[in-house]
């Protein structure tokens, strides 16, 4: 019996939540049971040494990287054609064509050219962010209206959410039922492999670490602005260090300047391995003002990191409310109480951790694979 032809679709693999979810995904799939294929729009990003290593998996891409002149032209050409020129359903025949089973792994452009196939196969939307708060797509223009958006997603076999929350959004917004919760997979082997000493991290302070791109969503500037109220004005000795890159950095880096904090600020740029920064703090602070997950959330939890986290769709989730971690709105002196309170309470920090390790087992790898199973053997 042949087995079931599998293709995921995203438009690249440059660090991300949702490309390392892929990642740990595609590692975890058993190829002796499907026939899996990946599709990259854009053959690019730092995760692409990260799946060398699967033999079975086949890949394929419509933009290839090169050097050559006349090539880089045809790839702008291709860039164009694909976003821009072809029709959807033309996109959406070329990419599903030849498959059973066909995964948008991202909102957006992806969805909606799955949408728009004609072709006979099953399809599937994987769904990232809270639609509820943070309806991009919409906004970018990628679909004209809610309602297109709403008529697309309902074309869909399935949808996958990454959160019972964000699960709950899609219902709500676009009157689905065919939606199920796949918290994003990592694997703890992974993670633990993974672990390599640096030096970056001082001692003697309570160091804290933030994984994610540097963009305004991130809330990162309210992150530096009170940092300067605990460093210079309480005279607390923190340090920070940021993993990640993004079109925020100089804005960022001048804020630190502005403050004198290079001392107390590291930006560690983008890092296809952060294991080793998060291991090596005390603390993993979130201060994005919206998530439809976070996976470095649950990744330091993994490593038993004490978690604080603005409050949004995804964290308030995996912190169950504030029951496994610090869980606060989103303000420079909500920021400044909760990392006044660990620094002033060591005792805080170790009973945090307990309490990360025991949550990071509930988002366990077997049970997320065998609901992905079975929504692909139904």
């Amino acid at each position: 019996m042949a087995k079931p032809k599998i293709l995921f679709l995203v438009e690249s693999l440059n660090v991300g939540g949702a490309e390392k979810a892929l990642i740990s995904l595609l590692n975890l799939l058993d190829y002796s049971q499907f026939d899996i294929s990946l599709m990259l729009i854009s053959e690019s990003g730092t995760f692409l040494n990260d799946i060398s290593n699967l033999k079975h998996l086949k890949r394929k891409s419509i933009i290839k990287p090169t050097h050559n002149k006349l090539q880089q032209v045809i790839n702008s050409l291709k860039i164009k054609a694909v976003y821009k020129w072809l029709p959807t359903n033309w996109i959406g025949n070329y990419l599903c064509n030849g498959y059973d089973t066909v995964i948008a792994f991202c909102e957006g452009y992806l969805t909606k050219w799955v949408a728009a196939a004609s072709i006979d196969c099953k399809k599937i939307a994987w769904v990232h962010t809270d639609m509820v708060t943070n309806d991009w797509p919409v906004k970018t223009g990628i679909f004209a209206s809610s309602t297109q958006e709403m008529a697309a997603y309902h074309k869909f076999s399935n949808v996958i959410a990454v959160s019972e929350n964000v699960a709950q959004g899609l219902r709500n917004i676009f009157n689905l039922e065919n939606v199920f919760t796949i918290y994003n997979i990592i694997d703890p082997d992974i993670i633990k492999k993974s672990l390599t000493p640096h030096t970056l991290t001082p001692k003697n302070r309570l160091n804290l670490v933030s994984v994610g791109r540097l963009e305004p969503i991130k809330g990162y500037h309210n992150l530096i602005e009170s940092l300067n109220i605990l460093v210079n004005n309480k005279k607390l000795d923190i340090s920070l260090c940021l993993v990640g890159d993004g079109k925020q950095r100089n804005e960022l880096e001048n804020a630190v300047d502005k403050y004198a904090l290079r001392e107390y600020v590291h930006f560690a740029g983008s890092q296809s391995n952060p294991y080793p920064y998060i291991a090596a703090a005390d603390a993993y602070i979130c201060t994005s003002l919206k998530e439809g997950f976070n996976i470095a959330i649950l990744e330091a939890m993994t490593l038993g990191k004490p978690i604080i986290a603005t409050n949004s769709a995804g964290p308030e989730e995996i912190l169950n409310k504030g029951e496994y971690g610090i869980l606060i709105e989103n303000g420079i002196s909500e920021i400044v109480d909760a990392i006044t309170n660990i620094y002033m309470n060591p005792e805080v920090l170790k009973h945090l951790s307990n309490h990360s390790i025991q949550r990071s087992k509930t988002f366990g790898t077997e049970n997320q694979l065998r609901k992905f199973t079975s929504i692909i053997d139904n």
